[in-house]
């Protein structure tokens, strides 16, 4: 079944991202901390402030430009999903 097939596919896809936030959660620490550090730093160099979740659809958006270039780079699509998931950790 077709539909079965691409529920599998997805949930490989989600559980893939899963593992690659928690790999990074074990290299940087807490989601939103992480990118609380992440946008007091960008307001200082922007001079304007930044909140944590903006962090997450910056950083969205470069994968979005890069999908542009090359639309089938995995990495990048896994990686807007991951920021998805964040930014939704930093909305809470």
């Amino acid at each position: 079944n077709g539909k079965r097939k691409t529920l599998m596919i997805g949930k490989k896809l989600c559980d893939e991202v899963v593992g690659i936030i928690e790999s990074r959660g074990l290299d940087y620490g807490d989601i939103k901390t992480n990118h609380e550090e992440i946008a007091k730093g960008w307001s200082v160099i922007l001079g304007i402030e930044v909140k944590p979740h903006q962090v997450a659809l910056c950083n969205d958006w470069q994968k979005t430009v890069r999908l542009k270039a090359n639309p089938k780079h995995h990495d990048s699509y896994k990686d807007k999903m991951g920021y998805m998931i964040t930014y939704s950790e930093c909305i809470k």
